[in-house]
């Protein structure tokens, strides 16, 4: 019969701190690690899923750790708001970079607002200096496209 994976519990941290009401999971992590004086590179890495200790802490390890639940961790630490539509972020599964906004579609509508496209430059007509053929372009151009590549063949 196949043995399950040992569920390996984190041993809960001598001080406890109270996470503060705007502060997100990472600066939590930060203090959590300097009030027990650990380094928080370690405190991090032990939050990580055995075997390998890498990845993404886990809101499970970090509540272990803490001495609180999971549940009212992610209350506190992740109650954001979208800045587009003011809606309420998603919470993860996973301790990482908190979402900034709540879909692709206000992620996307927050790019453009803060990158406008720049506008595209008129469509100015000029006449060919080779074949004195008039043709339109967005930049000075002294002679036409086909003028253009025959000068480059012949060269």
């Amino acid at each position: 019969m196949p043995q399950k994976p040992v569920a390996h519990r984190v041993i809960p941290l001598p001080v406890r701190i109270r996470p503060l009401p705007s502060e997100d999971s990472r600066s939590f992590i930060i203090r959590l690690a300097r009030a027990n004086h650990i380094q928080p590179r370690h405190l991090r890495a032990y939050l990580c899923e055995p075997p390998r200790h890498s990845g993404r802490p886990t809101w499970e390890r970090l509540a272990d750790a803490a001495g609180r639940t999971a549940k009212s961790l992610k209350r506190v630490l992740t109650d954001g708001h979208c800045p587009e539509c003011n809606s309420l972020l998603p919470t993860s599964q996973v301790i990482g970079r908190p979402a900034q906004q709540c879909s692709a579609g206000c992620r996307r509508a927050r790019h453009q607002r803060l990158h406008p496209r720049r506008p595209r430059p008129p469509l100015l007509t000029y006449a060919c200096e080779k074949c004195a053929r008039p043709f339109s372009s967005r930049r000075a151009r002294r002679w036409c496209l086909p003028c253009r590549r025959r000068g480059r063949d012949a060269a």
